[in-house]
């Protein structure tokens, strides 16, 4: 695998706090109990788009001078059980960078990225391609090349939520550089 190019998704030395976890975490109870579940602005299903609350929420320093920087929106994905997502790119602008985190350690929820250009063998079939999983542990966060194909299986009995900054203002790349020049890109894929 020598020609891997390292531009598929990054692990950063950064934890979101505990407190913004278990509100992130109590948002969602709520909205399950009360079945407020409300997809505003957007044209991605099972996405909840928390702009209004975001300012209000502590991410730890590196998280917050991001949203900041980058007018960063926080959305909560939802991948509801035994079902997958279909490989894609995403093509919506304000998802040109994403940052994830998951909200629980998921098991038997699996997250891939491909190094390949398309979907279409045809077009690839004279050249080696690789296929990663995102290893998405606890506590840990990731940005996602989101101009990559990915695709996301939820082989567990519960629902698999994850935390996702998005901005339209750079591009996987760019944040990599962003996170780099403050020391805190722990590795690549």
């Amino acid at each position: 695998m020598d020609n891997v190019t390292y531009d598929l998704f990054s692990e950063l030395n950064i934890t979101i706090p505990t407190d913004a976890v278990n509100f992130i975490k109590n948002f969602i109870e709520k909205a399950n109990k009360d079945n407020t579940w409300l997809w505003p602005l957007t044209t991605l299903p099972n996405t909840y788009i928390l702009n209004d609350k975001l300012r209000n929420i502590d991410f730890g320093t590196f998280i917050n001078e991001f949203v900041i920087d980058y007018n960063a929106t926080l959305t909560i994905l939802k991948v509801p059980p035994n079902s997958y997502v279909p490989w894609h790119i995403d093509v919506i602008p304000g998802r040109k960078c994403v940052i994830n985190t998951p909200l629980t350690l998921y098991p038997n929820s699996l997250t891939f990225v491909t190094d390949a250009p398309t979907l279409d063998t045809n077009l690839c079939k004279d050249t080696e391609y690789h296929t990663f999983k995102m290893p998405y542990l606890m506590d840990k966060v990731y940005i996602l090349n989101s101009q990559r194909y990915h695709s996301v299986f939820n082989f567990d009995n519960d629902i698999r939520y994850v935390v996702s900054f998005c901005s339209e203002f750079l591009n996987y790349q760019e944040a990599c550089k962003y996170f780099k020049d403050k020391e805190l890109i722990n590795r690549q894929w």
